[in-house]
């Protein structure tokens, strides 16, 4: 069966980065309280982590077996950056760029930043089931774990200067999940307390699934836009679930602070032991994305109290099809972009390897480093042909999927590549380095 699907796109456009210019979304509030779901005691979060939560994949991250089982492949969170002895999860693979949260039989929230820097929101597969159910040992994902996007009926973001800050978008999948899957339960649509115990299941530095307890430090009741918690919340976080001491969705993980600070020769992870409200993770209220949604017209007889009718401009994929109302669903057309069901075993342009096909399974660079012709990538899982027969490491421009460069290259410096390219740093770059404001750098992923 073919499997992997459609086109390899960048995920940022080439721009000069210092790891000094934006914050990362994250921190550690006290301890670090993230657990895999092998940890997890509690079967509902399990559950929910599962069957529930979807993890934002470009395609060229999946593998498929013949019998359609797909493997992720993916740099550890080791190539990332020179952590600290001691950083949980280094062996892990990061292929998440965000989370989301099933709400309906077809329909996934996320936040609207997830899709800022990305073509479409066809440009990934949403995944469920990346996860360690058993200790280090990745889930095995099936087909049926793996769905495309038809359309974003809802998306928004608020300004940087508003006052209210909303970050959610709403993602119609290509088919209704598997049975296997289920829709999470909306949870109250007023405002949280302050000291309230929520949990976040996402995808903390894209690692597989993780489920974090934390607590509401600002409800923001007044303007019931987002609310600030003390979660153990990092870059690939966003589009995460917040849930109540009830097990209901009620909020989706949007903003963050710094991850990591350097210790010496090393990253370790950021520790606040005194979380101030105003500068702490951030979620934005379910209630909002919802109520967009509705006012929309979106049919959904779960979330809206509206019954799909054929002739209401939206292909309501539990009850129409093509077949029984074209007025509403057009037939798949191989090509499109979107790799329907009909179309997985003869729609390659849809539904093939996502991969360059000069791409090595092993790569897990971003794809167009290799054998680009002018700079060798070393740390990527597999040779890079730009460094030639013997590979010398004095060769190396940039390591790992960062694209952090050798400590020579800056008497000691590391220089940030450019946003999403790894490329050696410009004359730029040079200048800011000689003022000592270059840090080590990290790819800048989308969250």
């Amino acid at each position: 069966m073919t499997a992997v699907r459609r086109f390899v796109v960048p995920l940022a456009a080439p721009a000069l980065v210092l790891a000094l210019a934006a914050p990362a979304s994250g921190v550690v509030y006290g301890s670090d309280d993230r657990v895999d779901v092998s940890q997890a005691s509690d079967a509902t979060l399990r559950t929910l982590a599962t069957s529930s939560t979807a993890a934002l994949i470009a395609p060229w991250n999946l593998r498929f077996a013949a019998d359609g089982t797909a493997t992720v492949e993916a740099a550890p969170l080791s190539s990332w950056d020179d952590y600290c002895a001691g950083t949980p999860f280094l062996d892990q693979p990061t292929a998440a760029n965000c989370g989301g949260v099933l709400i309906d039989d077809d329909l996934l929230l996320t936040a609207a930043h997830c899709l800022a820097r990305v073509p479409t929101c066809q440009s990934y597969d949403f995944v469920f089931g990346y996860a360690e159910s058993h200790p280090g040992i990745l889930d095995a994902i099936t087909r049926s774990q793996i769905y495309g996007c038809r359309t974003l009926p809802v998306s928004f973001e608020s300004p940087p200067d508003a006052d209210a800050h909303l970050d959610y978008a709403v993602i119609q999948l290509d088919r209704p999940v598997d049975a296997s899957l289920s829709p999470v339960t909306i949870g109250q649509s007023g405002a949280l307390a302050a000291g309230q115990a929520v949990v976040v299941i996402g995808f903390p530095g894209g690692l597989p699934v993780k489920i974090d307890t934390a607590s509401v430090l600002d409800p923001r009741a007044a303007t019931l836009d987002n609310f600030a918690m003390s979660s153990d919340t990092f870059e690939g976080s966003s589009g995460s679930g917040v849930y109540d001491a009830a097990d209901d969705l009620v909020g989706v993980f949007a903003r963050g602070t710094t991850d990591f600070v350097d210790r010496g020769a090393c990253r370790a992870i950021r520790v606040v032991t005194t979380p101030d409200p105003a500068a702490a993770e951030s979620a934005t209220y379910v209630a909002p994305a919802v109520a967009a949604l509705c006012a929309a017209g979106w049919p959904s007889v779960r979330l809206c109290g509206k019954a799909p009718a054929c002739g209401d401009g939206v292909c309501s994929t539990a009850s129409e099809t093509p077949g029984n109302c074209p007025a509403d669903c057009a037939a798949p057309t191989c090509g499109d972009g979107l790799c329907e069901m009909s179309e997985w075993n003869d729609c390659p342009a849809d539904c093939g390897d996502g991969r360059p096909a000069s791409l090595p399974d092993g790569w897990t660079c971003q794809p167009e480093w290799y054998a680009d012709g002018h700079t060798c990538d070393c740390d990527c899982g597999a040779p890079d042909p730009d460094c030639g027969p013997t590979n010398p490491a004095s060769a190396c421009a940039s390591y790992g999927p960062g694209g952090r460069l050798p400590s020579s290259s800056s008497g000691g410096c590391a220089i940030a590549p450019a946003a999403g390219d790894g490329r050696p740093a410009t004359a730029l770059l040079v200048l800011l380095a000689a003022l000592a404001l270059c840090r080590r750098a990290r790819r800048d992923r989308v969250r």
